[in-house]
């Protein structure tokens, strides 16, 4: 009987571990489906654009302009950037504070294209359409109605520049120093350009340099004393 009992129970976890081995995929082609998809959706979401993918593509537009506005024109970008991340997750390891990061710049950049349309029908999906949408409408609205226009907009750039060091975990420190990079980076190229004009001048040919070098040596000789003397003028 025991026998029996320890054989049933090994079958049904047989059973069990066979069933979780079918949904049970390798991280790594969770991660590649992922990545798929992510860049499917923004091929699709260009053609919707365009108005070239049907009647999908026209509800996938509506959807896009409703709740991004005219942030619906990064959403392409985004999509790529993030499958790109993904696909290079050993080169940037990217964190849950990046993602939240990422988040934060939408939503803020959503909520400053929206806040100038907040004053008529915010909820008119022309009006959406032409802001920031339903994304920009949840941050902007609430904050509105507590502050002013002015200190709305100073709020908003102040999460818009936070959602950026958290996205690329970097320091106002390190932006003035890359802007000092680029400066010295230019200034590099405008002295090689300098150079490649000063090089592609014509070159003097070799009698005209002799010619400059011996009157630039030219000395006049000295007349003989007697000659100096019948050159003055008689008193």
């Amino acid at each position: 009987m025991a026998k029996n009992r320890s054989q049933k129970i090994s079958k049904t976890e047989q059973r069990k571990r066979t069933k979780k081995g079918e949904f049970n995929l390798n991280p790594e082609t969770k991660k590649g489906i992922l990545i798929i998809f992510l860049f499917a959706l923004a091929g699709l979401s260009v053609l919707s654009l365009f108005d070239l993918a049907g009647s999908a593509g026209k509800f996938l537009e509506d959807a896009l302009a409703s709740f991004f506005g005219l942030g619906r024109f990064l959403i392409p970008l985004i999509l790529i950037a993030l499958g790109y991340i993904r696909l290079n997750e050993k080169k940037y390891q990217p964190s849950s504070s990046n993602y939240f990061g990422f988040f934060l710049f939408i939503l803020s950049f959503s909520a400053i294209l929206q806040l100038n349309l907040i004053d008529e029908d915010p909820f008119l999906l022309d009006n959406l359409a032409r802001g920031g949408g339903y994304v920009g409408l949840i941050l902007a609205y609430p904050l509105l109605k507590i502050m002013g226009s002015a200190a709305t907009l100073i709020i908003l750039i102040a999460f818009l520049i936070s959602s950026l060091l958290l996205t690329f975990n970097t320091s106002l420190q390190q932006i003035a120093e890359k802007g000092n990079i680029w400066k010295r980076f230019y200034q590099n190229i405008k002295i090689f350009f300098l150079n490649l004009k000063f090089k592609n001048r014509p070159e003097i040919p070799e009698t005209q340099k002799t010619t400059t070098s011996e009157t630039e040596n030219f000395e006049p000789e000295s007349a003989p004393p007697s000659k100096l003397r019948l050159l003055r003028p008689k008193l």
